[in-house]
Order: structure tokens, then sequence, then C-alpha cells
């Protein structure tokens, strides 16, 4: 039995959306795998994950698969300083543990890309949009890549995980797009577990804007930039949430970690004129 904490960024705690994930059994009855969470703790952002082992023989009469190797993807998000960031740590610490307990795991991570985002808000508080932003830019299913392949190597996986994103930029998050990466990636007869770390609103998804269209005028949908910006997030709600639940589909196991204050809050800049126009502070985008 493998016992791993994982917390959520500082000032922030965690909601256990779902305790205990499907059994899976492993090959000519040889006993299984159950993955559970066993403990959290809201106030200090820690939840605590059994990735239980067990020799015992299923139920025969079981309907549940029966496979011998297990694979694990984790999302993140691509951070431009990897090495100071504390989810790469208990990234590299949960591997460790499951690869030392289980020689026939193997682990590889996924990070969540995006159209380019270039900006920022000055020290006199005017909201900046530098010359290679793309907040016109859809997003595409190519907004994620591999940073670490499959892979039961834990020195492979360190390496790899704090090497990423070496061009140092900035993305309108696509979450679906990882999500869908991820569907593909596991290979067929094994266990598939699929962990995100992502704890925020994407900003984007396949075939979406980075923000809200336009209001206003003759030829707009919108009367008001609320109900523009409400209809985005709805947008990417859908897109979202309907990859996350296509995973069923697929045999994976999903387990989504994320902030227990789930009041989304989100601004919405004027690109021309560089001031918030919209604001929302939802208690859930679902």
């Amino acid at each position: 039995m493998i016992s791993m904490p994982i917390y959520a960024a500082n000032n922030l705690a965690l909601t256990v959306t779902q305790k205990a994930s499907e059994t899976k059994y492993l090959e000519n009855d040889q006993g299984y795998i159950s993955k559970t969470i066993i403990d959290s703790n809201a106030t200090k952002g820690e939840v605590t994950i059994n990735l239980n082992l067990n020799n015992l023989k299923s139920n025969t009469n079981s309907e549940n698969d029966i496979y011998d190797n297990t694979e694990i993807f984790i999302i993140i998000p691509e951070y431009t300083n990897a090495s100071e960031n504390e989810k790469i740590t208990y990234i590299e610490t949960l591997a460790d543990k499951i690869l030392k307990k289980n020689s026939k795991t193997k682990i590889g991570v996924i990070g969540i890309q995006g159209p380019i985002s270039d900006t920022y808000t000055d020290e006199k508080g005017n909201y900046i949009v530098g010359e290679n932003d793309e907040h016109d830019v859809k997003g595409t299913e190519d907004n994620a890549e591999h940073i670490v392949e499959l892979t039961d190597n834990i020195d492979t996986l360190k390496t790899k995980l704090r090497s990423m994103n070496s061009e140092k930029r900035n993305y309108y998050d696509n979450v679906q797009a990882a999500l869908r990466l991820a569907k593909k990636s596991f290979s067929n007869n094994v266990n598939k577990i699929l962990i995100s770390l992502f704890d925020n609103v994407p900003y984007t998804a396949i075939g979406v804007d980075s923000k809200p269209s336009s209001y206003g005028g003759w030829f707009s949908k919108y009367s008001t930039a609320e109900e523009a910006a409400k209809a985005y997030l709805q947008e990417l709600v859908s897109n979202t949430k309907t990859e996350i639940l296509s995973l069923k589909t697929y045999n994976i196991d999903f387990i989504l970690l994320r902030p227990d204050d789930t009041e989304f809050d989100k601004d919405f800049y004027n690109i021309d004129t560089r001031r918030a126009y919209c604001s929302f502070r939802w208690k859930t985008l679902c």
C-alpha cells in the first residue's frame, strides 16, 4: 500500500470529488489494484491517496477487467519555472514511491499548452498586452504535449519534468487538449489512471477563443459584456466537461484535485482599453 499526500496551492484547500475509483484486477486472477483517498485536510490543502496493491483473488463472477500492468498520466500546466514549483516535487515523490512498489507501472506527464499569453499588469495596475499575445487564436487539439513519455525510470522522469517549457512561455491553458491527448496515450489492456493537477479555470478549449466574443453593435449576438463572457465560459465548460465524461468510455480512472475554494474567479479585460469590464465570482462552473 502506498500513501501519498498531495497539496493545493498556497492558501487553498482541496475538495475530494470522489473518494475511490473502480477496483482493477490483475492478470490471471493474481490480485487487484485500488485507489482510495483516505484523508483530506481542507485547512492545509492536503489529500492522502492510497494505491493499494493486493494479491488476494477476485470474485470469479466479477465483471471487472483484469490487467497486469498499470499506466498513470499526470496533467499539469507548463510552468515557466518548473524547478521552483512545489507541485513538481510532489509528482516526483509520488512517482518514486509507486515505481519502487510496483515494477509493472509506468508514469507519464502531459503538459497543458494553448495559444501564447503575453499579458501582465504593470506597477500602476495597467493591463498590458504584449506583441506576442494570441488572445484571438482559437484553442486546438495540439495544445498539449508529452513532457514525460511513459517510463518506469524515475531519473528520466525527473530530468524531463524539470526541463519542461524551455522557451518559458505562458499559455492560455487548454485543458481539453491535454485530456484528449491523454486518452490517446494509454496502451491497450492496461489499468489506466489519469490525475489532473490543474486547479484553475481554463482559458480556452478546442475551437474556442481565449477571450469572449465582442458585444454590442449590429453584428453581435450579445448586448452586454456580461452576456458575452457568460456564453464564453459556458462553452469552455461544455467542451471540457464532455472530454472528462468521455474518459469512462476509454476505461480511464480520473482523479481531479482542485481547490476547496470553488469560487472560480474570472476577470475580463478589454484588449483595446486595457481595462477590466466584467468579473465573475462563481461557486461552480458545471
